[in-house]
């Protein structure tokens, strides 16, 4: 627990620090530094034209001006009001397309309309519950959907790849693929063969992790493994402070080198806390539940292959999931303090007892 409050505490001098000196900066703008525009909010409202890419977070999203770059939203309803001349993706609850979209279109969502006289011109991709669509899809649609309902006014030029049939198969000027035509057997064989995929390459992961972090994987499962709690909490905090940190780090300008290479190492540990999290699995139950002390290499294809089964359930796949990611970089950052610390004391030991020889020769 003192480690934990150690380090948030140097997070918290760091924000204060670096909020201080972001503050008496020039006013820079955050959009300012690249040429993406960054845009969160519980609503967002775009009413000026941008050639830049834009990727947005919000509640709501409403685009009322003209876009050339390409789009990335996440929201809980989207409405496009206005040309896209790039790739539109969304995943949202609730997305409406009012206008021409030049790029390829992917949307992820529980309703979808495309509403009369709006052209995609490149290739969709939709998926979720609904599809109403309205308008005319020039490029091919790849179309994963419970339902979907269609006007005297909906086109498709292109390839149609459904798991349905739609009501209206003229509306089709390319070809129609039905992906439902499945007998139950080649569905077997598909999610076999899937899942011993994601065994063999979550394992190959994990073989690398071990490899090249030997002692580090091993010591951040044992972290894991015997203070579950522990982990998961801190990394909660983490979670919490490490963003508020990349931000400020990024608005004082001079330290955005720090912050790039701050959100890469939590990137990729966020990535490697899928291994962390099999690789105490797998410790957890063959050594603690079984007693049986075998290799690290044995514990994670052990591991990875409960963890893989697990994820699949719909309740516990979830909870699991969140765990792993937050114990994973709790673990993980509480274990390279460890690290450090215990190399400091054997490097300040080592400079001690050359001295110590050193008097006694002088002597």
């Amino acid at each position: 627990m003192k480690k934990l409050i150690s380090i948030a505490s140097i997070l918290l001098i760091l924000t204060i620090f670096l909020s201080s000196m972001a503050l008496a900066a020039p006013d820079l703008s955050l959009t300012s530094l690249k040429d993406t525009l960054y845009l969160t909010g519980g609503e967002v409202i775009i009413d000026e034209p941008t050639s830049r890419d834009v990727i947005i977070a919000a509640g709501s999203v409403e685009i009322n001006a003209p876009i050339t770059g390409d789009i990335i939203i996440t929201a809980g309803s989207v409405t496009i009001n206005a040309p896209i001349s790039g790739d539109l993706t969304i995943a949202s609850g609730k997305a409406s397309i009012n206008a021409d979209i030049t790029g390829d279109l992917s949307i992820s969502g529980a309703a979808t309309t495309i509403q009369e006289g709006v052209t995609i011109i490149g290739d969709s991709d939709i998926s979720g519950e609904t599809l109403d669509l309205k308008g005319t899809l020039n490029g091919n649609l790849n179309l994963n959907v419970e339902n979907i309902q269609t006007s005297t006014t909906a086109k498709i030029i292109g390839d149609l790849t459904s798991s349905i049939e739609p009501d209206n198969q003229d509306l089709v000027q390319g070809d129609l693929i039905l992906t439902t035509n499945k007998t139950l057997k080649e569905n077997i064989v598909n999610k076999i063969g899937n899942t011993a995929w994601q065994v063999l390459v979550l394992y190959a992961i994990g073989i690398i992790s071990l490899l090249i972090f030997g002692s580090y994987t091993e010591s951040v499962t044992q972290k894991m493994a015997n203070g579950p709690f522990m982990s998961f909490g801190s990394g909660l905090l983490f979670l919490v402070l490490i963003p508020i940190l990349i931000l400020i780090l990024i608005i004082s300008v001079i330290g955005i080198p720090i912050a790039l290479f701050i959100a890469l190492a939590t990137a990729l540990t966020i990535f490697l806390s899928i291994t962390f999290t099999s690789l105490t699995l797998g410790h957890i139950l063959l050594y603690k539940l079984l007693n049986f002390k075998l290799s690290s290499y044995i514990e994670m294809l052990v591991g990875v292959i409960l963890f893989v089964i697990l994820i699949k359930l719909p309740v516990v796949g979830i909870i699991l999931m969140i765990y792993g990611v937050c114990a994973g970089l709790g673990a993980a950052i509480l274990s390279l303090v460890w690290f450090s610390r215990k190399k400091g004391k054997k490097t300040f030991k080592g400079r001690a007892t050359k001295r110590t020889s050193r008097i006694k020769r002088i002597n």
